[in-house]
């Protein structure tokens, strides 16, 4: 999967060069508001809104957030688990390479809460009992990211495409375990207590609608003043 994201990622570059040549002549805002429905098709999937700040040149400040959405029927990795809830947030600093290309660091923070009832043994496994456990899941990421805008013509709407790469650590915790309590039945990644670090993998896929005050020209022009 991450060769074919990198065909396609190369393809889109050389494609870059040709399309600036017959670029519109548009307007583009230096504020877009924007819809993540690449966000519903990772897990967990969420609904997912966003900002996007033209800080500097080529330099955009890209902020997003929303809450993640969960079947109300047990999952394979939850099988016990209800009411679960969660959010998710990730910022990007952006740095545009070329008119759609960008490249940049980004940060993601995720928080998952639910609830699992489990047997645990008490007192050295004198006896069990049946306690309704409060988990946490939280993951902070740290990497790379990739994007590519696609422009409409004759529209200040885009399109734009992202795929991150780096490293996330990954907690799992519980509220509410006495601590004579025996969690050896706790297992699994994501049941398990403690804090691990994996590979992180992420991508985006935004609808951008530009917002109404300050526009940046994409193709700067040199104004003389008429004496």
């Amino acid at each position: 999967m991450t060769r074919a994201l990198l065909f396609f990622v190369l393809l889109l570059l050389i494609n870059d060069v040709k399309a600036q040549e017959a670029e519109p002549e548009i307007g583009l805002s230096k504020h877009y508001f924007y819809l993540n429905p690449g966000a519903l098709i990772i897990l967990p999937a969420g609904i997912q809104v966003g900002y996007d700040r033209n800080l500097y040149k080529r330099t955009h400040l890209d902020i997003q957030g929303g809450f993640l959405l969960f079947s109300a029927e047990p999952t394979i990795s939850d099988f016990g688990a209800t009411d679960k809830s969660g959010m998710r947030f990730q910022s990007s600093l952006k740095n545009y390479m070329s008119s759609r290309f960008y490249v940049g660091p980004t940060v993601l923070f995720k928080r998952v809460s639910m609830y699992e009832k489990v047997w645990l043994g008490r007192f050295d496994n004198s006896f069990e009992q049946l306690i309704n456990l409060k988990r946490y899941r939280r993951t902070i990421a740290f990497g790379f990211e990739l994007g590519y805008e696609h422009r409409f013509e004759d529209s200040p709407m885009l399109m734009e495409f992202s795929y991150s790469i780096g490293v996330q650590n990954f907690r799992v915790r519980y509220e509410n375990i006495p601590e004579d309590a025996m969690t050896n039945r706790l297992v699994g990644i994501g049941r398990a207590p403690g804090t691990r670090n994996f590979p992180f993998f992420n991508y985006n896929i935004k609808l951008k609608y530009p917002l109404p005050e300050g526009k940046r020209s994409k193709k700067s022009k040199k104004s003389k003043r008429r004496n």
